[in-house]
């Protein structure tokens, strides 16, 4: 099964092997960080608009500016549930459909307050790229789908073809 997202379009699209769509969703990633104008800029020198690197290493987490979702050919996981109890429900509920996407991302320093300084010459591995429902406009990084519906739509496709042993593939392009 695969699953196409074009991030110039706004349209994650699930292709038939006869390349005919079946599923087509209004999906965005628009991301705030420093090169954002307007409601897409991400605050320098604001403690709270920090956002850590996914790497693996939660106890020496790495400052970074959020970045699009990358561009390539990606497996698509099985979705998980989020916890209505989640602070961040509104930003990633009902559902999380996880893939194993990465990209290498810029480490910030971080001001004597703990916001934003200046990038550094360092980069990680930043993971956590996924597909979800949001009620923002922005992510940090995830694929957002417009409709709650389509999601659910999404998840129940994934979830069968991965019950019968099938590989699910996301390409993104731009």
């Amino acid at each position: 099964m695969k699953f196409t997202y074009h991030k110039k379009d706004e349209l994650l699209i699930h292709h038939n092997f006869d390349l005919s769509g079946e599923f087509v969703a209004g999906a965005t990633c628009v991301v705030r960080n420093d090169k954002g104008t307007g409601r897409n800029a991400r605050a320098v020198g604001d403690p709270g608009q920090v956002v850590y690197a996914m790497d693996g290493d939660r106890y020496n987490p790495k400052p970074y500016m959020p970045q699009p979702f990358p561009d390539g050919v990606w497996h698509i996981k099985s979705p998980y549930p989020v916890d209505p109890n989640d602070a961040e429900y509104m930003y990633k509920g009902p559902w999380m459909i996880p893939t194993d996407a990465y990209q290498l991302v810029q480490v910030w320093d971080l001001d004597s307050a703990g916001g934003y300084f200046r990038p550094t010459d360092t980069w990680v591995k930043d993971w956590g790229y996924a597909i979800h429902f949001s009620h923002s406009r922005t992510t940090l990084g995830c694929i957002a789908m417009e409709h709650e519906e389509d999601i659910l739509r999404m998840k129940v496709m994934v979830e069968n073809a991965i019950m019968v042993g099938e590989e699910v593939i996301l390409e993104v392009t731009r």
